[in-house]
This record gives structure tokens, C-alpha cells and sequence, in this order.
């Protein structure tokens, strides 16, 4: 509500609140806008309560990889939904680190939720040996890679029907959430039936560079070690994931840039120019074909991803729609 001498009196986003104002004596200032971490803070969290609510699920499993996605997730999930419906979980291979797995206890026992260590490793060794009785000459590669993602998935999913979870949660209606950001979702960089599944997706509509944002409003929740990290997915020996696509401060710039603002491809490189400058641009610009080429290849793959919160003016299925083919 506007009054004459330019002053407001509003609610705060994204809660239930009951607001009195005397218009006789005027009106006190609008609270202050929340920043964008903050606002992405609350936006979430409510929409993650109300969508399990209204799908009736209680209670939530996440993977916990000492990352900077799993550990956001996790925190939302915690402070919304209550520790106590949060379990996390990691899932080590013979690639994860020791940091890894400490990273991962920190966080959970910072917030509160139940963690349990379970090995990813055996299932992965066991898919192995049959691909390599069916084929004793194949190497390592990306085949490998992605068996351990779906591995981790498959124990995940595991999970939710396990009465063992239900008593520790406390609910039978439990649901894995999906912990991939919107930067990975447009150019392919995760695995289907790995770290593609899960009931919902909270981040799915978040530029990695947004994540890296609330991680710092989620200051306490999710552990400095977490946000220092190079984001990796430690499926091979010194993977990082800014090594197999491009540093994020680069990416997310083409992304926002061509799927948020609906600015035309044409414009994209002489665009990219509001947001970088020297070599920053002069490296964003070379590698606009590659991301051009990843994100109309990976459709077929967002297509099977969680449904997620759209919190951009533009997101993946509704905001986006795109043929899967003769793109």
C-alpha cells in the first residue's frame, strides 16, 4: 500500500502474515527488499514445504557429496521441512576423498539431520565385472563414470521404500531430491538415472553462480570447506567439473544471456559484452558454439529430469519449449 509521502506498508515475501495499518497515522517503510539470496532462500524453501505437502510426501533423502548443490539442497530441505525429515547420505566409490565424506558429516551434523555412510562402490564393482566378462578388452571411460552415478541413484531410490529410513524418519512417504543446478541441466552434465532422479528439484531452475550465492546466505548450514571446493562430481582421477566444461563465471553468463533473456543467438556474443570484459569475454565468446552445441544436444535429457521451482523469468519445460529434434 502506497501512501502520499511515498512511504509503504507491506508483508514479507513468501510468508503468511497479517498486516494492520492506520492509514490516519500513516504508514511505516516497507520492509527492506530482501537480496536475491535471501529472496531464493524463501522462495524455495516454501515451494519445496507446500509441493511435498500437496503431493502428500513427509520426509526427504539426499545424497550428500561434500558438494556445494547437495549441501544447499540439504539445508533448504532442513530448515523447511524440520531435520529431523532430512537424511543424508553418502555414497563413496573408490574415487571419492576423504574430504568428500568429512564435508558431508560436518554439514549434517551442523544442521541436525541424520546421516548414514553407505558404499556405492560394491554395486558399481559389481556392473563392472559384467561388462568386463561380456567384454575383457574394454577400457576406463565415460561408461564408468556414469555407473557410478547410477549406482549412487540406485541405492537413493533404495531408500525410500526401506522400512529401516521410515522408522528413522519417521514416514513412510519419503522422496529423493534431485541436487542438479540449471547450469548443468542445459548443457547435459549429469546422468540419467544417477544424479538425474528424484521426486523434485530445488535447484533445477538455479544458474550454479545462484547456488554459490545462497550457499552464502545459508552461511552456518552449509560449511565454508563446501563453498572454497571446486565443484567436482569425482567420477575419474582430479576430475573437476570447470575442467569439463568451462568455469562457471563464464557459463552462466552465455546461459542467462540465450535462455534467460530470450536474447536472440545473433546478439549473443556482442551481448555477453554487458557482463564481461578482456579475456573473460574473449574466452566466454570463443566457446558460444560448444554451449550452443551441448545445450540443443542435452534436450532429450531435460526432458527426464524432476520438475523444479521456476525462480528465473525463463526455466527448462514450461518457460523453454523447444523440439527434441531439428533444432
Amino acid at each position: 500500500m502506497a501512501f502520499p509521502d511515498g512511504s509503504w506498508a507491506g508483508a514479507e515475501p513468501f510468508r503468511e502474515e497479517v498486516l494492520l495499518v492506520d492509514t490516519a497515522a500513516g504508514a511505516r517503510p516497507w520492509p527492506q527488499e530482501p537480496s536475491e539470496a535471501q529472496w531464493l532462500r524463501r522462495a524455495l524453501g516454501l515451494g519445496l514445504r507446500e509441493n511435498l505437502d500437496k503431493q502428500g510426501l513427509e520426509a526427504v533423502v539426499v545424497g550428500l557429496s561434500g558438494g556445494i548443490d547437495s549441501a544447499v539442497v540439504a539445508a533448504v530441505a532442513a530448515e523447511s521441512l524440520g531435520p529431523e525429515r532430512v537424511l543424508g547420505v553418502a555414497l563413496p566409490t573408490r574415487f571419492t576423498s576423504q574430504e568428500s565424506l568429512d564435508l558431508a558429516e560436518v554439514q549434517a551434523r551442523t544442521m541436525g539431520i541424520p546421516f548414514r555412510v553407505m558404499g556405492a562402490d560394491e554395486p558399481f564393482a559389481g556392473a563392472l565385472a559384467a561388462l568386463e566378462a561380456t567384454f575383457p578388452e574394454r577400457s576406463f571411460g565415460l561408461t564408468d563414470e556414469n555407473l557410478q552415478s547410477r549406482s549412487r541413484g540406485m541405492l537413493l531410490m533404495a531408500l525410500t521404500s526401506e522400512p529401516a529410513v521410515h522408522r528413522l524418519l519417521g514416514s513412510s512417504r519419503v522422496a529423493v531430491l534431485n541436487t542438479g543446478n540449471k547450469s548443468e541441466a542445459a548443457t547435459g552434465y549429469f546422468t540419467l538415472y544417477g544424479d538425474g532422479i528424484g521426486a523434485f528439484g530445488i535447484l533445477g531452475d538455479c544458474l550454479k553462480q545462484r547456488v554459490f550465492a545462497l550457499a552464502r546466505e545459508l552461511e552456518g548450514l552449509v560449511p565454508a570447506g563446501v563453498i572454497r571446493r571446486k565443484p567436482t562430481a569425482e567420477l575419474a582421477p582430479g576430475q573437476t567439473d570447470e575442467a569439463s566444461l568451462l568455469p562457471y563465471a563464464l557459463l552462466d553468463p552465455i546461459l542467462a544471456t540465450f535462455v534467460e533473456t530470450r536474447r536472440p543467438f545473433e546478439s549473443l556474443a556482442e551481448d555477453l559484452g554487458e557482463l564481461l570484459e578482456g579475456e573473460a569475454l574473449a574466452t566466454a565468446r570463443a566457446a558460444i558454439p560448444r554451449v550452443m552445441r551441448l545445450l540443443r544436444n542435452s534436450e532429450f535429457k531435460r526432458r527426464q529430469l524432476p520438475f523444479a521451482l521456476k525462480v528465473s523469468p525463463r526455466a527448462f519445460g514450461r518457460g523453454r519449449r523447444v523440439p527434441l529434434t531439428g533444432l
